[in-house]
């Protein structure tokens, strides 16, 4: 149920920013299960606009996350 508040609260241009992160990162890993879910806000504005959390996908790719990273 969160996350359907998450996608009421979220702005257009923010889905489509993360719609296009997650074409990008299917780009990069084909077998990759990239969810909205996976995409968040770094905890410092330095560090960029979004993060993507490489622990959900090696989970499910059943990949080591370091080599997710790296890809």
């Amino acid at each position: 149920m969160a996350n359907q508040a998450n996608k009421i609260s979220m702005s257009s241009a923010e889905h489509v920013a993360r719609e296009a992160i997650i074409a990008a990162v299917h780009a990069v890993i084909s077998d990759a299960a990239v969810t909205m879910a996976d995409i968040s806000y770094p905890p410092n504005e330095a560090l960029g606009d979004f993060t993507i959390s490489c622990f959900g996908i090696a989970q499910r790719t059943k990949k080591n996350p370091a080599e997710i990273a790296k890809q």
